[in-house]
């Protein structure tokens, strides 16, 4: 199977400087692959090449496809556009990624599913309280989702969201918990952000589990 992303003998100078000299690089589907090195070692340089800086030789793949110096929207309808502002915006700025744009197509994009949930909560309501729809406490619980199911997982906010549901209905709707829920949730936030700040998915603890580890990726 051929690699999903491939830098083939890159190199890459500024002036007298040589940042690249020769650099191989194979990611495969799925492969979680780290780049480490000392501050100068030409970590970022080879990501921008990748994103479209065009290198002083060599050849950059994405599915078998040359992308070598590519512009970065050119390269975003490839899947990589997103991935770069995720890693360095200031470098992906930097290569002419137009951080605003790429950004807001995120925040749409991602604000669809919600968008489509509240459509059928208002339809199956036939009405909307603005105390329950716009109130402190709905503001709160999104947030609060994310940050316990682990941010950064694609899987984090859902599997959040199914904790909380749990909790709220077995405290609130069958043991009649008599403790306001606002208390209740600011509780558990702080209790997130002091003992699990990376979320479940991303805890160590839990990454043991064979479970969760699965989840995660």
């Amino acid at each position: 199977m051929s690699p999903l992303l491939e830098a083939r003998a890159i190199s890459r100078s500024f002036g007298g400087v040589e940042a690249l000299d020769r650099i191989d690089l194979s990611v495969n589907g799925g492969e979680v692959l780290g780049l480490i090195g000392p501050n100068g070692a030409g970590k970022t340089t080879l990501f921008n090449v990748i994103c479209g800086l065009r290198p002083t030789a060599g050849r950059v793949l994405f599915k078998g496809e040359d992308i070598t110096g590519l512009r970065p929207h050119q390269i975003c309808r490839r899947g990589l556009a997103f991935r770069c502002i995720k890693e360095d915006e200031g470098a992906a700025h930097a290569i002419g990624l137009n951080l605003m744009k790429y950004k807001s197509i995120a925040i749409v994009i991602s604000s669809l599913p919600g968008a489509a949930a509240g459509v059928l909560f208002a339809l199956n309501s036939g009405f909307i309280d603005p105390n329950i729809a716009l109130g402190v406490e709905r503001s709160l619980l999104p947030p609060l989702m994310a940050l316990m199911g682990g941010t950064g997982t694609v899987l984090g906010p859902v599997f959040g969201t199914a904790i909380i549901r749990i909790i709220e209905t077995v405290f609130f709707h069958y043991l009649r918990l008599p403790v306001p829920s606002m208390l209740f949730f600011g509780i558990t936030l702080l209790a997130v952000a002091l003992l699990i700040p990376e979320g479940l998915l991303k805890s160590p603890r839990m990454k043991r589990l064979a479970l969760f580890r699965a989840l995660a990726l």
